[in-house]
């Protein structure tokens, strides 16, 4: 599967709203109360971390990934 960076963009900034309303909801309103709502928003922050370091680091994250290996000569 290949993803344009366009394409790849918009999926991290998708996923990252998403969690991140649903942590804003966690806070400020009465669904902080609910255990299992609030189990979901801990298990969602490592997601909304790595989204958001991804979506600020691309750049170099894309320059490491297209690196080629050099080859030794035994």
């Amino acid at each position: 599967m290949n993803l344009s960076n366009k394409a790849l963009r918009t999926a991290l900034r998708a996923i990252h709203l998403v969690i991140g309303a649903l942590v804003i909801g966690y806070m400020y309103t009465p669904l902080g109360d609910v255990e299992w709502f609030g189990s979901l928003v801990r298990i969602s922050i490592p997601i909304l971390t790595i989204t958001g370091v991804s979506m600020w680091q691309m750049p170099s994250i894309t320059k490491i990934l297209k690196r080629q290996p050099v080859l030794r000569q035994s």
